[in-house]
């Protein structure tokens, strides 16, 4: 999950600071769905989270952004609403999700 989350976070970064093209910028928001979706490829006995993953899922089928084209914008507040879910279960198991920025200070 944290590689999802530092890919989206990233592409939007550089987005807005104009280092990554609309065309970068949809198709790296276009990986981290497809992300998503190679999670449900494990059986359900090897992995935890079944049921958040799916909802995300199904957020960001339901709610492309409309502004860029990409799949989903990552920092609306219904992504981050569906993602919240997985992020607090992974607190819980004290595997904390981390995103490594590759800009800012």
């Amino acid at each position: 999950m944290s590689t999802i989350d530092t890919t989206v976070h990233n592409a939007h970064q550089g987005h807005s600071l104009g280092t990554v093209t609309e065309e970068q910028y949809v198709a790296v928001i276009e990986s981290g769905y497809t992300a998503y979706l190679s999670l449900t490829a494990f059986p359900a006995s090897q992995r935890g989270l079944r049921d958040q993953i799916e909802a995300a899922i199904e957020y960001i089928e339901a709610n492309p952004d409309s502004a860029s084209g990409a799949r989903f914008d990552p920092t609306s507040a219904g992504y981050y609403e569906a993602h919240l879910p997985i992020m607090e279960a992974c607190s819980s198991n004290l595997s904390e999700l981390a995103t490594f920025s590759t800009t800012g200070g």
